[in-house]
């Protein structure tokens, strides 16, 4: 598939919402099922994982206080973001990452992947 169709089909705002309702609806859920596990959501690019951010907190206002944040190479405090959520009662519960959490990381608690983007794996 072209990547300019696949922009177009893929990675837009109905198939974030879309993905994100099966992810909070049938996702593997915790503490007695009160939340969904801890996951890893991997975007494209930086402004597809801050698309993904915008329609998370949209669809889900309950859940804006840090529940879900993004992760790529270009923050400062990625390490330390990266040590939260690692840590099964802190927020985020849900990462959405850039090139960052796909080697090298372990985070034994991580329930769910989620690829936003396409692999050559």
């Amino acid at each position: 598939m072209e990547s300019s169709l696949l922009n177009e089909r893929i990675f837009n705002k109905d198939t974030i919402r879309k993905v994100l309702h099966i992810l909070m609806d049938k996702g593997i859920r915790i503490d007695f099922g009160s939340k969904i596990g801890k996951t890893i959501i991997f975007a494209k690019n930086k402004h597809h994982a801050e698309e993904i951010l915008k329609v998370f907190n949209s669809e889900y206002p309950h859940l804006v206080n840090g529940f879900c944040r993004t992760i790529d190479c270009s923050m400062n405090y990625s390490q330390s973001l990266i040590d939260e959520f690692s840590d099964p009662k802190k927020n985020p519960q849900i990462i959405i990452s850039v090139d960052m959490m796909d080697t090298g990381i372990d985070v034994p608690d991580v329930n769910i992947l989620v690829f936003q983007r396409v692999t050559h794996s």
